[in-house]
């Protein structure tokens, strides 16, 4: 399976490809995607919550986490998660290259 970590911008970007039929969403060489919000992040949660269960509805590999306590704030959503974020880019990174 081809995979890359991908930021929830670009996520969102692709967001209206999961109309595709069910077997391109369910294609192993798909990305897998890592989603990220926090729970105090009201702009944001109701909408990468929609999200989150439209990857799951098309059956997409991805990862989904929900930071209690945390609003609207990226650097420290970075600084919490970036041991968690660099293992699994490098997992990407070894997947990738097994394929080829």
């Amino acid at each position: 399976m081809k995979s890359i970590l991908i930021s929830l911008a670009l996520a969102l970007a692709v967001a209206p490809s999961l109309a595709a039929p069910a077997k391109q969403a369910n294609d192993d060489s798909m990305w897998v995607a890592q989603v990220a919000c926090g729970t105090k992040d009201d702009g944001h949660l109701p909408t990468v919550r929609d999200f989150h269960n439209a990857l799951l509805k098309h059956g997409v590999d991805h990862t989904y986490i929900e930071i209690e306590g945390l609003d609207h704030n990226q650097k420290q959503m970075i600084a919490t998660f970036k041991a968690v974020w660099f293992d699994y880019h490098v997992e990407s990174l070894r997947r990738a290259a097994a394929e080829q």
